[in-house]
This record gives structure tokens, C-alpha cells and sequence, in this order.
């Protein structure tokens, strides 16, 4: 990178602290320390033709205002005197004082010193509040993202914000701001390293304090500038997808995260086995208000032995000692199963203050490998207490049980005689944890269990989603692989993704799934793949997994904005873009690795379970 010439802004004293009975008081130069002139001149970076935003944390999670003067000060002295703005367009957003401040694009220092200085006397006067992640990156796609000049967009985040539910659901916003290209750089204020805030960036630096270090200010510096003079689009460029005020696609898949499971539980094909705690934490009255909540949701399933959609149910009791009370193989139909559950009652043992879960799930697990089916298989873990013998081991046992491919559901039965348990929630599989007296399990367990019976064969990765707020784990009805070897996307379209087809990304969660699963491992170090969607006629389509000649396609829909390099293209592919990004573009019939996808065994299709590898 060159360097020429720019001015230091003039500083003024910095702001004093006095501390009058026992009052803290912040006496403020005029203009917070720094005026809006230019007087010294310094070294700037050059070859930095970028849009650039900064977005400065106003909020209470800065502490006071003495805090946010020392964070303007440090932007306006230590980093953005390393720009030219004739090519670093700059603007700026401020944030926690009651609402989102945003400004346009400056092309020189004082305007966007001036405004800076604006906001932070509003904070002082209003004071200052919360605020709102997911508002700043949502006024950032609506303000900025689409104004300013044809260049490469990069948002620098500046904030003392640490909350993780705050952290979690902005992350929603980054990770759409990334599809359309924007490199986005944080700045994490007086925290440790462990903040949540590295899954916001593509660029993390961490202060102990409320400046920019002068480290981090070279090397923030040279994240902006490697994007010097790339444009977000080639001039023969035009984006095809329909605008968000069209009426757009009317088939659902065109905008779906990705193929829902079928939650038909009439269809489902599982067997399940059912362990329940009758310790002497579980009276008869507590057993009885389990049998008759339980055996409301079992009657929702085709209870029988034989038939493609139908589902067998075991029942084992334990407490210091296991017993199966119902095999597998007792199944006959939904009445008898009804009538297995009325009997818990008689095995309640008021005596016995054990609780030997290993050995409960011990036999679960042998049950379902000596009676197995070609059925999806789960174990339901209800307990009421909780003893260190007898837990002892149980992780592990639950470990290898999940490892072989069992979901296990647990559910915690608060009552009078038990304790909470803290450990029960530890041994089920992600997602599948329940509290009998306030979740809704006459709904959730059902559910949880078709998307258990919504699985990939061996050789694919099934695409889901997990909300690390709410800890539900939603799984789809995609199973996903990746192909390293470069390939026509006209000779993969026909048989090259058997016995599925090209894959569709039509969220951002599902690209995120597979920038997280396919492309360090199957797809290492690639930086284009090709993917489903095509031109039939003069439409962009993705392929249906009902596609055999054609007859099984749905247009594109909002996500992702496609690129259309030239009217004669006929395929598309991802291409990494610089940082961690990825644009979607049209091209000809070029040879690329490529992703497949294939629809997911589920309760409504009994699917071909041979591995694909």
C-alpha cells in the first residue's frame, strides 16, 4: 500500500474527572477533545476505494459517557486520520440513545467528525438507554448497504455489548449482510476474549478498555484496505431476483430455510422405548399423571407390529433395580399399549430411594439392538430424582447410545419427594429436553419424534438448525454432500447427484449450514461450487426432488441475490468473495466441484437407507 499526506485533527485537553461529595463529574472540553480541523500532516493509506461505516456504541452497556468520549476520541485521533476520504467514503451509525442514528456517506473528515460530535451530544443529553443489535445491522441493509458508490461495503462495529441472547439474534442480521458481500469488522470494548461477539465479524479485535489500540488500528486499517477498488458488481452484472415489494415466486420452497420434516405422526415408522423413574421421588399420584400424559401423545402414533408406517413402543421401570416391563415384541395394537401405561401405578415403590439410570438406559439401548427394525429408533428418559450412584456413569452410556444413532428425549417430572435435576437435561440429545410440568410435551414429544424420524442416510449430512437461545434443534429434510471432483454442471444435472439432485440454498441458514459442514471437509479449500439453481427458459429454477424429466422445478425466490454475468448463462455457482462471504453468480457450462442434495427419510417417505459413500 502507497502513503501521502492527510491532517491530524487538532486536540483540545482532554475531558477532567472530579469527584464532589461523593458525586462523579465529567467536565467536557468543547467538542469532547477534538475539534474538526485539519492542521498536522501524517501518513494515510491509499488504494482504499471502499464504502466504509462505522457504528459506535452510545449505550448503557458503555457504563457512562466519560467512556463513549474516550471511544469517539480515540476513532477520531487514532483511526480515521488513517484514510483518505476522497476514496474512503465514510459514514456513521450511533447507537443507545432511544433509537439508531445513522448517517449518509461523507467524502471528508470534518463532516464525519462533526457528526460524530452530534451524536454523542445527543447521548449526553437524552442519556443512555439499551440498545438494540439486530436495529443497527437492520438500519444498516436499509440506509447504507444499498446508497454510496459501486464499491466493496465494510461495516466496523465498535461496542462494550456482551449479552449473549443480544449477540445470538443479531447474528441473524450479519449473516444476511455477509450474502450480500459486506466484510464486517468488531471491535469488542473492555471484554475478554470469550465474548460472543467473534460471530458477528469476519475481522475480531478485543480492547481492555474503551479505545482502538494503535496495533488494532494498522491492522484494522489493512482489513478495509485489501478491498481497495473492488466493486460489488461488474458493470454487465444485473441482479435477477424479484424485489421484496413483488409479489415474487408463489411456490413456498422458493423462499423456504429448506424442507420442512412431515410432522404426520399417523406415518411415522419408530420404535421407541420408554423409561420412566418409579423411585420413591414419583408417588402414585405422580405416576398416574405421567401414564395418562403419556399414553395422550403415544395414542397419536399407528401403534403395531408390522406395516410400513407404524411404531412399536417399549416401557422399562427402574429404581435401585431396572425391569422391562413391555418389550418390543409385546406390541400388538394402541389399545394394549393404552392399557400397559394404566399399570405404572402398581409399580410405584415407595421404598426405594434409588435411581440407577446407567443401567435403565443400559437396557434400553440392548433392547433396541437385539429387537431391532428397519424403524427410526428413540428413548424417552423420565425422571424424578436424582442420585449420584446412580447417575454415575450415565453420560457416558448416553454418549455412546447417541454416537450410534439414537436420539434420547429426557423429561424432567417435578414433584413433591424429587429435586430439580440439573444432570437429566445433560444426557439427552440437543434439543430433545423437556420439563414435564411447563413444557408442552402433549405436542413437543410428538413432534421431536417425527423430526427423529426425519434422518439421512449414511454418506450425507442432514441440513438443521440450531437456536442456541431457545435450544431447539429444527432438522429438514435435506441431506446434503459435497463433490470435490470438477465436473460439468450439464452432465451433474443428469445423473451426477443420483439418487438426488443439484442442491438448492434458498436461506441463509442453509448456506451458513454448509460453509459450517461441507466446505472445510468435502470441499476443502475450494472456492467455487456449482449448485441447482438453472435456467428453464427464460426462468431461474431450482430442481424438485420429483424431478425426473423436468416436470419437478420452482423459480428462485428472494435468497440469494444471484448475479447474472451474461444473458447466455445457463447455471450458477457460489464464489467466495474476499473475507467470509459468498456471491452467487450465473455462468456457462464450466466445470466446478458441485453440492447434492437428496430428500430425507421421514414419517410419509420410507426411503432407501443404503449409504451414498
Amino acid at each position: 500500500m502507497k502513503s501521502s499526506l492527510l491532517f491530524l485533527p487538532l486536540l483540545l485537553s482532554t475531558y477532567n474527572v472530579a469527584v464532589t461529595a461523593g458525586i462523579t463529574v465529567h467536565n467536557f472540553p468543547h467538542k469532547f477533545g477534538t475539534i474538526c480541523q485539519e492542521t498536522s500532516a501524517i501518513n494515510y493509506t491509499t488504494d482504499c476505494s471502499v464504502d466504509l461505516t462505522i457504528a459506535i456504541d452510545m449505550s448503557s452497556a458503555m457504563g457512562n459517557t466519560a467512556n463513549i468520549a474516550t471511544l469517539t476520541n480515540s476513532i477520531l485521533t487514532n483511526f480515521l486520520p488513517s484514510f483518505n476520504f476522497n476514496e474512503t467514503n465514510t459514514a456513521g451509525i450511533a447507537f443507545g440513545a432511544n433509537n439508531v442514528g445513522v448517517s449518509d456517506y461523507f467524502n471528508n473528515y470534518g463532516d464525519i467528525c462533526g457528526w460524530i460530535h452530534s451524536a454523542e451530544a445527543e447521548a449526553i443529553q437524552i442519556g443512555l438507554s439499551d440498545a438494540n443489535l439486530s436495529a443497527v445491522f437492520q438500519d444498516y441493509e436499509i440506509s447504507l448497504l444499498h446508497s454510496g458508490r459501486n464499491y466493496k461495503k465494510v461495516l466496523a462495529l465498535f461496542t462494550a455489548i456482551s449479552d449473549p441472547k443480544e449477540i445470538l439474534t443479531a447474528k441473524i442480521y450479519t449473516d444476511t449482510l455477509r450474502t450480500y458481500g459486506v466484510y464486517i469488522i468488531v471491535g469488542a470494548l473492555a471484554q475478554p476474549d470469550a465474548s460472543l461477539l467473534y460471530q458477528l465479524g469476519d475481522y475480531v479485535f478485543y480492547s481492555p478498555d474503551y479505545t482502538i489500540p494503535s496495533f488494532n488500528v494498522f491492522n484494522v486499517t489493512n482489513e478495509i484496505c485489501q478491498f481497495g477498488g473492488i466493486t460489488i458488481y461488474p458493470d454487465s452484472t444485473t441482479p435477477v431476483n424479484p424485489s421484496p415489494t413483488s409479489s415474487g415466486p408463489t411456490d413456498p420452497r422458493s423462499n423456504a430455510i429448506g424442507t420442512p420434516c412431515s410432522t404426520n405422526f399417523s406415518n411415522a415408522w419408530m420404535d421407541i422405548v420408554l423409561v420412566v423413574d418409579v423411585s420413591a421421588a414419583m408417588g402414585k399420584e405422580d405416576l398416574q399423571q405421567l401414564a395418562v400424559s403419556t399414553a395422550g401423545y403415544m395414542q397419536r402414533f399407528n401403534i403395531a407390529q408390522t406395516g410400513p408406517h407404524t411404531t412399536r413402543a417399549a416401557i422399562i421401570t427402574y429404581a435401585t433395580d431396572v425391569t422391562l416391563r413391555y418389550s418390543l415384541l409385546d406390541v400388538t395394537n394402541k389399545r394394549d399399549l393404552l392399557l400397559e401405561f394404566a399399570k405404572l401405578v402398581k409399580y410405584s415403590n415407595p421404598s426405594d430411594t434409588g435411581v440407577n439410570v446407567q443401567a435403565a438406559l443400559k437396557m434400553a439401548y440392548s433392547l433396541l439392538q437385539n429387537q431391532t427394525s428397519f424403524r427410526a429408533k428413540a428413548i424417552i428418559l423420565t425422571a424424578a430424582a436424582y442420585d449420584k450412584v446412580g447417575f454415575e456413569g450415565a453420560a457416558q452410556t448416553a454418549t455412546t447410545i447417541k454416537e450410534n444413532g439414537i436420539k434420547i428425549f429426557t423429561v424432567d417430572f417435578h414433584t413433591a419427594g424429587g429435586v430439580i435435576n440439573t444432570q437429566l437435561a445433560t444426557l439427552s440429545s440437543p434439543g430433545y429436553s423437556y420439563i414435564a410440568q411447563t413444557d408442552d410435551i402433549y405436542n413437543l414429544i410428538p413432534y421431536g419424534l417425527t423430526q427423529v424420524n426425519c434422518f439421512c442416510p449414511v454418506g450425507s449430512l442432514q441440513f438443521s438448525v440450531y437456536d442456541a437461545i431457545s435450544k431447539n434443534l429444527t432438522t429438514y429434510a435435506d441431506c446434503v454432500w459435497g463433490v470435490a471432483v470438477e465436473s460439468l454442471p450439464s452432465i451433474v444435472s443428469l445423473f451426477g447427484c443420483d439418487p438426488g439432485v443439484m442442491a438448492t440454498v434458498s436461506s441463509q441458514e442453509k448456506l451458513d449450514f454448509i460453509t459450517d459442514n461441507i466446505l472445510p471437509y468435502a470441499l476443502k479449500g475450494k472456492k467455487q461450487f456449482s449448485v441447482g439453481a438453472h435456467k428453464s427458459g427464460t426462468k431461474w429454477m431450482w430442481y424438485g426432488y420429483n424431478n425426473n424429466d423436468g416436470d419437478d422445478e420452482f423459480p428462485l425466490g428472494n435468497f440469494p441475490p444471484l448475479i447474472q454475468n451474461s444473458d447466455s448463462d445457463q447455471y450458477t455457482y457460489f464464489n467466495k468473495c474476499p473475507g467470509f462471504c459468498f456471491n452467487f453468480q450465473s455462468g456457462g457450462d464450466v466445470p466446478r466441484p458441485y453440492l447434492c442434495e437428496s430428500r430425507a427419510c421421514d414419517a410419509d417417505f420410507i426411503c432407501d437407507q443404503t449409504p451414498l459413500k
